[in-house]
């Protein structure tokens, strides 16, 4: 697969309804995060447009990673959303329609149910991730978090430490607090954009985001110390991340 470092990638649910997922990648975007679902392992929580989007990936050679949108209040429903997640991901393969990422991920954002229910709290946060990223892993895959600054300050140290990261945050630049070689995509618009059209021809508005690393090694993250990247790799990830820092400095001059 094609390295897709500093590439610009779309994520869609069923929110975005009947899109021509060809359209955008002739709008210039080269993957797609497709949602599986949102909370517990129940049917009618699935995505409804999952698999139909995951078949228009395939079909325009689109390559694709998925997420999960969490409701969780407690560690039983952060274990049924995993359950949830590795349900949909194995009917997908059953179907020919394996993500080719290996990026899992789980969407962390305050929603009413969440908030009423005193589930958006450091707590039940912490739990979630520190789970997530044990039991994707463990399946071969590469759990990453979902989050925005909100999210991200109730991290604990060990969370801030293991964890990958999709940075959320509609801005002109991106400015993840935490160390830059956890950061692997940044959201940087949907409905407001302020780096490019939000529309996107036969799509609509759809949320955007760009790509700082190469997806294809983190198939070697399923395994936490191991390291199987080659030295090209090694010194391609060690510029991005210099670039990154660089980067950072110079928003504070």
């Amino acid at each position: 697969m094609k390295n897709l470092t500093n590439t610009l990638g779309i994520d869609l649910s069923s929110n975005n309804g009947d899109i021509d997922i060809s359209a955008a990648k002739e709008a210039g975007f080269e993957w797609a995060m497709l949602r599986v679902g949102y909370g517990n392992d129940e049917s009618d929580q699935d995505d409804t447009r999952i698999f139909d989007y995951a078949k228009q990936c395939k079909d325009c050679a689109m390559p694709f990673g998925v997420y999960l949108m969490s409701y969780a209040l407690n560690e039983d429903f952060c274990k049924s959303e995993i359950a949830h997640t590795k349900r949909i991901i194995s009917e997908l393969w059953d179907r020919g329609l394996e993500p080719d990422l290996p990026i899992v991920a789980i969407d962390i954002e305050p929603t009413d149910y969440t908030i009423n229910n005193d589930g958006y709290n450091a707590e039940v946060i912490n739990t979630l991730v520190s789970l997530w990223n044990k039991e994707i892993r463990e399946m071969g895959w590469f759990p990453v978090a979902y989050v925005g600054f909100d999210e991200y300050e109730k991290f604990n140290a060990n969370n801030r430490e293991n964890t990958y990261i999709w940075w959320a945050q509609w801005n002109t630049e991106c400015q993840f607090p935490g160390s830059h070689d956890k950061l692997v995509m940044w959201q940087y618009g949907g409905e407001t954009n302020y780096i490019r059209n939000a529309y996107v021809e036969g799509v609509g508005v759809v949320d955007q985001n760009i790509m700082y690393v190469n997806p294809d090694y983190y198939w070697t993250v399923a395994e936490p110390g191991r390291d199987d990247t080659n030295e090209t790799d090694k010194k391609v990830n060690k510029i991005i991340d210099l670039l990154h820092k660089v980067g950072q400095k110079l928003t504070e001059i």
